[in-house]
């Protein structure tokens, strides 16, 4: 069995869950369907400080610590 963070990061992985989301959305409006996604390496954790004790994500934290992978999979916007 691969470590989550070896899934994270090989391509057929990523292209399953893209179509896999891309199946469970398309009967949504073209604004709200997924168009890319990113995997994290790792589950979010309390001891991390990425989730609060009632397991409510935080955001900002979240956000300077995956700038990078966000970066990546956002589309440009002008």
């Amino acid at each position: 069995a691969l470590a989550p963070a070896e899934l994270a990061v090989r391509s057929d992985v990523i292209e399953l869950l893209g179509r896999e989301a891309r199946v469970h959305t398309c009967d949504l409006a073209p604004f709200e369907r997924i168009r890319t996604i990113g995997i994290l390496p790792r589950d979010l954790t309390i001891e991390a400080g990425e989730l609060s004790p009632t397991q409510k994500v935080r955001r900002r934290v979240v956000e300077r610590l995956y700038a990078g992978l966000i970066d990546a999979v956002m589309p440009v916007v002008a």
